[in-house]
């Protein structure tokens, strides 16, 4: 983001100068929390020792300094190991191949594993390119893991990388915002490829200990799922503290539409503190000849009547 032209590469070049080499040296030991380009990390690590710094947002960080930053031998993990509890990652590189795909793998489990007194975590990639691996197969909960978090926002594979978040690992996890490529029937899948599946799904919807704690749950999926009843509703339903919901899901292959009422029947009914609904659940593919076909007012209408404050992706 820095002007094409010279005379204000010039300036820029001038104005990062002074920053770096005369007011982060004169004022680190204050510094609380930090916004900052990727391509200056390290400019910013050699100007001071940051001992009170908590919050650390990195814009536009390419996938190789990622993987260089979030290592266990990096001198950012040396220095803030113990020290940042908000953490929030833009990843600027487009994700276009298996190999790139593979960094961003072993770059959630380094910060998930290494920043142990993480709180808040954002991690931003590229959503146009469709994960195929989940991304905690190499990461047992037995790990260290980050178990202080209370907010995480994160892209991953499949509803299996989503169950293992709410196993128990993450504890004390309030806020949960997670987008999805696919949700599939873990059954059907097993009995293809048997030796690729290790979680027990039901075990992990059943685990109210950390269910129980969400109070702010988001959910967005990409590819249509015929599984939305038998997988979604299941794990939505212990969900009973929740005060504030969001799903985008396209539902598939189902003999009648998704409408307020069977929302409200299957799910919101379990969600006693529930206070708002955003929504934009689109029923594909119905298994029937005719059907009245409820729009986004129908279903807010719905709400309304209930006392929900609710709203829909426009």
């Amino acid at each position: 983001m820095l002007p094409s032209n010279k005379a204000n590469d010039w300036k820029t070049s001038v104005i990062l100068d002074r920053v770096f080499m005369c007011i982060l040296p004169r004022i680190h030991e204050n510094v609380e929390c930090l916004t900052i380009q990727g391509c200056f990390l390290q400019r910013l690590l050699l100007a001071g020792n940051y001992r009170n710094l908590r919050k650390l947002i990195l814009i536009n960080l390419e996938l190789k300094m990622a993987s260089h930053v979030f290592n266990e031998n990096s001198s950012f993990i040396h220095t803030f190991k113990h020290q940042i509890s908000d953490l929030v990652v833009t990843i600027s590189d487009s994700i276009s191949d298996k190999s790139m795909e593979n960094l961003i793998i072993d770059i959630y489990s380094k910060i998930f594993a290494l920043l142990t007194n993480l709180k808040y975590l954002d991690l931003d990639v590229d959503d146009r390119y469709p994960f195929r691996q989940s991304f905690l197969r190499d990461l047992p909960s037995t790990t260290c893991f980050s178990s202080n978090i209370v907010h995480l926002r994160i892209k991953m594979y499949n509803f299996d990388d989503c169950l293992c978040l709410l196993d128990g690992r993450l504890s004390q996890l309030h806020t949960f915002i997670i987008t999805l490529d696919y949700i599939y029937d873990m059954m059907n899948f097993m009995r293809r490829r048997p030796l690729n599946i290790r979680h027990d799904s039901l075990k992990i919807i059943n685990n109210l200990n950390t269910l129980l704690k969400l109070r702010c749950f988001s959910l967005y999926v990409y590819f249509s799922t015929n599984e939305f009843d038998n997988l979604v509703v299941p794990l939505l339903r212990r969900m009973s503290n929740l005060e504030r919901l969001t799903l985008s899901i396209r539902v598939r292959g189902r003999n009648s539409f998704i409408d307020g009422i069977y929302l409200h029947n299957y799910v919101l009914s379990q969600m006693p503190h529930l206070h708002t609904f955003i929504f934009n659940i689109v029923t594909d593919f119905v298994r029937i000849n005719q059907q009245f076909k409820p729009s986004s007012d129908d279903i807010r209408r719905t709400f309304i009547e209930k006392g929900y404050h609710v709203d829909c992706f426009r």
